[in-house]
């Protein structure tokens, strides 16, 4: 039996935890995730890879940017790592093709 607010486990034949006085359960739900392979879709600066990952979750893909909330004395030109799950890469690479393009025009067009 456990507590599932503090997690104490109790021996069979107890109801309630004694530090908290919760009904105990006999078992405790998994909050733990099952592991998923990650692809990186796009590496450059924090503020880049911030605006990369709003437009993934815009079109509905769930993104995450590697070592995102790390301690850095100058965090946005900290190195980011736009992250997506595997199944997933095929449609970020298609969603982030206008935003490449976006750059390289931006890129030729300084060059001019």
């Amino acid at each position: 039996m456990f507590c599932p607010k503090c997690l104490s486990e109790f021996e069979a034949g107890y109801t309630r935890c004694a530090e908290c006085e919760t009904e105990l359960v006999e078992s405790l739900a998994s909050d733990v995730e099952e592991y998923t392979e990650l692809v990186t879709v796009f590496e450059g600066d924090a503020e880049a890879a911030a605006v990369v990952r709003g437009k993934l979750e815009s079109v509905g893909i769930e993104a995450w940017i590697e070592r995102e909330g790390a301690q850095s004395v100058f965090p946005s030109l900290s190195p980011g790592a736009v992250q997506v799950r595997a199944e997933d890469a095929e449609a970020a690479f298609k969603a982030l093709a206008d935003v490449v393009a976006l750059e390289e025009d931006a890129e030729s067009g300084e060059q001019a």
